[in-house]
C-alpha cells in the first residue's frame, strides 16, 4: 500500500533529497516558514535520489530545468517559486 510522505526542501536552484523508489511527486508549498514537497510513496521502498531545480521569478533557469512540478509562494506572495524535477 502507498501512503503520501513530505520530504522539505531548500530553495536552492538544484538540491538532490533522498525518497523512496518509485516517489510519485505531487506538490511543493510552503507549510509555516519551510517549503515541503509532498509525494506518493512506497513506504518499503528502499530510498534513492531525486534531483529538484528551484528557481526564483526572474532569475536564471537553465534551459532544459527538467520536468514542471509545480509553483508555490513565501512571504505572502511576495516571492515566487518554480520547482522542477530534474533527470
Amino acid at each position: 500500500m502507498k501512503t503520501i510522505w513530505k520530504f522539505e526542501v531548500d530553495i536552492v536552484d538544484e538540491q538532490t533529497i533522498a525518497v523512496p523508489r518509485g516517489a510519485q511527486p505531487l506538490s511543493v508549498r510552503m507549510q509555516g516558514a519551510t517549503p515541503q514537497l509532498w509525494a506518493l510513496v512506497d513506504p518499503d521502498a528502499e530510498f534513492v535520489p531525486l534531483k529538484l531545480g528551484i528557481y526564483g521569478t526572474g532569475g536564471p533557469v537553465p534551459d532544459q530545468p527538467g520536468t514542471y512540478l509545480d509553483t508555490f509562494y513565501q512571504l505572502g506572495g511576495a516571492l515566487v517559486w518554480h520547482a522542477f524535477i530534474q533527470p
